[in-house]
């Protein structure tokens, strides 16, 4: 986070600071012989770190008080620490201001190589969830697209942090696959957080209250809202999944599924499609080859079912899985399976946070928050 406030509030924080230090340590002094003057030193401390808290935040809400920047690079970071010891040694100035050009010429190189490596470049992260699941699309060449958000803990402790790591102050457009709440319920705490996504919505009207409350909520904060169904494209991505006026026994099977074309390199979005769903999915005639698939656990039965795996022919699976309900915790039945197709599968239960980029020339790259990597290069869909 880049505060411009900072310097201002720090003149009255950094005395707040001192006197709360002071009186614990007053406190410390005298509470064995004066008590009461000990709890006057206490009582003082606890006004100075709330005031500090106060400040601070009275400062970060100011108009352009705070922005959400990317993760700076390292050798950054090292830059900088150099910087500031070449100003603390006893040197000319003509020579501290001399080193300070070279470094940062070192750092636009750096900065320009940086750029030059990732031009073009394709990234999808699936998110870590306990519940539910999430997954963050930033294309090089359009606006970033977030589909689903998880749960309300989710979140809380997951997206909404991982967004304002990535730089961004508001929540990019939004897609929901379907309406069950541990994918939905964390759009609403998003927008508690951040502000009202504009959404993308599937066009099967859902049942569940979680969802009836994001739709009510996004029209009172008059946030743009569309439906999208098979033969549609949103975003650089074409629906395959659920065809309009379909409407499936359950949520899971009408659940969208995605699919895209990247540097010639094609990536299916299956979400939690239900069996019946799948079934579905594969009777409708459309070509689902792809190098690689992420899937997430269904309320009921398997997720990527035998015969709509044949179909895929992936060269790469990434599977979300969670912790609850209990049915989004992968089966060692279902994990052998897909296993014994031979080909990498990483899954977020035990590999954490997933990564998968896609460069120009059609090379792909999937990798694990443990370090787990699997590489491609030839497109499966040619």
């Amino acid at each position: 986070m880049f505060t411009p406030v900072s310097l201002l509030a720090n003149v009255l924080i950094v005395p707040l600071g001192a006197l709360a230090l002071s009186s614990s340590l007053a406190r410390l002094i005298t509470a064995a012989w004066l008590p009461a003057l000990a709890s006057l030193f206490s009582h003082t401390a606890w006004m100075g770190m709330m005031l500090m808290v106060w400040l601070s935040e009275v400062a970060a809400s100011m108009p352009f008080g705070h922005q959400y920047v990317a993760t700076p690079y390292f050798w950054i970071l090292l830059v900088y620490v150099l910087a500031l010891r070449l100003w603390a040694l006893p040197i000319t100035f003509k020579t501290k201001r001399t080193g300070s050009l070279v470094l940062l010429g070192v750092v636009f190189i750096d900065l320009s190589v940086e750029r030059s490596a990732s031009r073009g470049e394709f990234k999808l992260t699936v998110l870590p969830l306990g519940s539910g699941s999430s997954l963050f699309v930033e294309p090089n060449d359009e606006k970033p697209l977030l589909i689903d958000c998880g749960s309300e803990s989710g979140s809380r402790f997951c997206v909404v942090p991982f967004l304002r790591t990535c730089g961004y102050d508001e929540p990019s457009l939004s897609l929901v696959r379907h309406g069950e709440r541990h994918h939905v319920q964390g759009i609403c705490e998003l927008a508690n957080a951040m502000s009202q996504p504009n959404l993308i919505l599937n066009p099967t009207m859902f049942n569940s209250p979680c969802y009836k409350e994001l739709v009510e909520a996004a029209a009172v904060a008059d946030a743009a809202s569309i439906f999208v169904a098979r033969g549609n494209s949103v975003a650089g991505w074409d629906v395959l999944h659920p065809a309009s006026g379909d409407r499936l026994p359950k949520a899971d099977d009408n659940a969208t599924v995605l699919a895209r074309e990247v540097h010639g390199v094609r990536v299916l979005l299956l979400s939690d499609l239900g069996e019946a769903g799948q079934v579905n999915l594969l009777e409708s005639g459309q070509d689902l080859r792809c190098d690689i698939v992420v899937v997430s656990m269904v309320g009921v039965g398997e997720p990527l079912g035998q015969a709509l795996l044949e179909a895929i022919s992936p060269k790469a699976i990434v599977l979300s899985a969670g912790t609850f309900p209990c049915a989004g915790i992968p089966s060692a039945g279902l994990l052998e399976r897909l296993a014994r197709r031979d080909v990498p599968m990483l899954h977020t239960q035990e590999d954490g946070g997933v990564e998968i980029v896609i460069r120009p020339g059609g090379l792909w790259e999937v990798e694990s928050m443990t370090g787990r990597l699997a590489m491609g290069g030839d497109s499966a869909a040619e």
